[in-house]
């Protein structure tokens, strides 16, 4: 399960990031920007969350998680197009291949949302 490894990441990068705030400065909630091409699966992120910050500042906080669709650029319409069909990679339109992905690959912090007292 690399979800475990990629909280346990995000986690990190938060405490990191978070080093020179004062030690009692809590976390209440991360929102996440998570991409349908990455492989990640929401569930298994938001369950691994409890283990992978418990112990830091982050423990008790709640993982918000927003998906990002699949894009690509097609070249037969000229404009983004979602892709509804991963496995053919084609425009939902006019079918050609898409050779440019635009979206979908995001695993991003988007906010951290401090506890309040």
């Amino acid at each position: 399960m690399h979800e475990l490894s990629v909280a346990l990441r995000i986690v990190e990068a938060l405490d990191e990031e978070l080093a020179w705030e004062p030690d009692d400065l809590k976390i209440s909630m991360v929102s996440l920007q998570v991409g349908t091409l990455t492989g990640l699966v929401p569930e298994a992120l938001d369950f691994s969350w409890g283990m992978a910050s418990e112990g830091s500042r982050l423990q008790g906080s709640k993982l918000e998680i927003q998906i990002v669709d699949a894009a690509g650029y097609c070249q037969g319409c000229k404009q983004e197009q979602s892709l509804t069909n991963l496995q053919s990679m084609r425009c939902p339109v006019c079918r050609e291949p898409i050779t440019q992905i635009t979206g979908g690959n995001e695993l991003e912090i988007l906010t951290v949302e401090v506890a309040d007292g």
